[in-house]
């Protein structure tokens, strides 16, 4: 199905840029007062964290990056569809039912998979001695709005271009 294509594709997204995420994640905390992580750039943080603490450490947050990431587009990608199909007939086809349908989806994929983002974040900034699954909701409020209002923007904006181009694509045939 769509939907554990979704979530494979995301997995192994996920485990390729592991590093990235990782790195991306320490530099974000670098600015926090008693951070330990000081990088002057991401090719500084690699070789830093690899010499330091090795290679496995650039892929430490990953069992729960997956945990959270292809649930969330499996999820994602099935209450997109099951939303638009339930509210179609109340507010008809169109932008506003994209919108609506990728919002709802985003926030109920989102709520289920927060707990395991948090454990990713906890684990890739290597927090010894704190207890990773405490306060697993923690960030939940930007969290949705970001993932909601941007999730809503791409289904909308997909849907009316997948639209506008099948409407080419039929005047030209």
């Amino acid at each position: 199905s769509n939907g554990a294509m979704g979530g494979i594709s995301r997995a192994l997204a996920v485990t390729l840029l592991c590093p990235i995420t990782t790195v991306k994640t320490r530099m974000e905390a670098s600015g926090a007062v008693g951070s330990r992580f000081v990088y002057r750039s991401v090719p500084h943080a690699l070789t830093h964290i690899v010499a330091n603490e090795g290679l496995r450490a650039l892929w430490r947050g990953l069992p729960a990056a997956l945990a959270a990431n292809a649930p969330f587009s499996a999820l994602h990608y099935a209450f997109y569809k099951q939303l638009q199909s339930a509210m179609a007939p109340r507010i008809g086809e169109g932008t506003m039912l994209n919108f609506a349908s990728g919002a709802g989806a985003s926030l109920l994929a989102t709520v289920l998979t927060q707990p395991f983002d948090v454990m990713r974040t906890r684990s890739m900034l290597s927090l010894s001695g704190a207890d990773v699954t405490r306060g697993l909701m923690v960030g939940i409020g930007p969290r949705l709005a970001k993932r909601t209002l941007q999730t809503a923007a791409v289904w909308s904006l997909y849907e009316e271009l997948w639209r506008i181009w099948q409407e080419r694509a039929d005047a030209e045939a």
